[in-house]
């Protein structure tokens, strides 16, 4: 059993490294998009920009979860422990 719990934190410790460095890159672009509009007449147009690139950067997130999900229920049938509803 602690051999499980250990695979769960090291993954969990590697989706949270990639969620740290998806979340810092994010954050510079919306800063980067947000000085632009703010120097910019035109908001409505930095603002549908910054909407695509959060949608384009949750979608990258998507994967890192599902691999996550999946390796912690490869462990856990391993261990005889059902996480399917």
């Amino acid at each position: 059993m602690n051999e499980f719990v250990g695979r769960i934190q090291k993954e969990l410790n590697k989706l949270q490294k990639t969620f740290q460095k998806e979340g810092d890159e994010l954050i510079s672009r919306i800063k980067s998009a947000a000085e632009m509009a703010a120097t910019s007449k035109n908001v409505s147009k930095k603002s549908e920009e910054v909407a695509k690139l959060l949608e384009s950067r949750l979608k990258k997130f998507e994967p890192a979860l599902e691999k996550f999900y999946s390796g912690v229920k490869a462990n856990a049938n391993r261990y005889g422990i059902d996480l399917d509803p």
